[in-house]
């Protein structure tokens, strides 16, 4: 068993007195279930998160149990500047293809208000996205962060696309028409 130290994020499992540490609101939830973030002071006393795709990225890590995977779809536009907000956060890697909708707890109770304000901040879905012939080339790390740059991202939703993902060709016609804007 390990000590928390805020700013990180860990499974249910490894945390003594996670369930406790929860209902203290010491531990906030990131939409993966069993996995938790321990915030810093600031957050913990404004009940915000200051940089959600950070922490999902890190909670990604523990859900998937392989450090393979990096930002791409919607989450690479969002990156690189062509959109101003990301309409959900989609994860590229070699495992798992699903969609995570999180549930908010009702608003009826004071922690069920205080957990919807602290997981609104998170974006709302997070996709994940199995690629068959997976490699980190054209892969940009910024931070702690890596996402895919455009070259990837295009051949990426162009694969996904012929696999009947809508959200990969959402972002491939969004990406024909940067280009022929450039032009």
């Amino acid at each position: 068993m390990i000590e928390p130290i805020p700013g990180n994020v860990y499974k249910n499992k490894d945390i003594p007195n996670a369930n406790t540490l929860y209902s203290e609101m010491k531990l906030f939830p990131t939409p993966f279930k069993g996995i938790y973030y321990v915030p810093y002071e600031s957050e913990r006393n404004g009940q915000y998160i200051t940089d959600p795709h950070l922490i999902i990225f890190k909670a990604a890590e523990l859900y998937l149990k392989s450090n393979k995977y990096y930002f791409g779809l919607y989450s690479a536009l969002y990156y690189h500047r062509i959109i101003w907000n990301a309409l959900g956060l989609d994860i590229l890697n070699m495992k798992i293809s699903r969609k995570i909708n999180r549930k908010l707890p009702s608003k009826k109770y004071w922690r069920g208000r205080v957990i919807n304000k602290i997981l609104s901040v998170y974006p709302f879905p997070i996709r994940f996205h199995r690629i068959g012939k997976f490699d980190l080339l054209g892969v940009i790390k910024k931070g702690a962060i890596t996402y895919s740059d455009l070259r990837k991202t295009k051949s990426d939703a162009i694969f996904l696309c012929k696999k009947g993902d809508k959200t990969a060709c959402e972002v491939l016609k969004i990406l024909e028409k940067t280009q022929k804007n450039k032009k």
